[in-house]
């Protein structure tokens, strides 16, 4: 597999694991549920959507590298 695909794939799941993660915090938020529950459950969501964004920028930071030493070789 070529490994500009495979970067896209990682990229788009991630990526799609945080808007998951978005409609499930906007569907907590708009619940009725026990406040601590609740609560607990943002806090958990959110702590989600944070992994995943710098999971997301970290790669995107790796791809960037990667491509200036592959330009740079050249």
């Amino acid at each position: 597999m070529n490994s500009d695909r495979l970067f896209k794939i990682i990229i788009s799941d991630l990526t799609s694991e945080k808007m998951k993660n978005e409609e499930e915090l906007e569907r907590i938020i708009n619940s009725v549920m026990e406040t601590d529950l609740k609560i607990s459950a943002i806090k958990s969501i959110l702590r989600e959507i944070s992994l995943t964004e710098l999971s997301i920028a970290k790669f995107s930071g790796m791809l960037m590298v990667n491509d200036n030493n592959n330009n740079t070789q050249s």
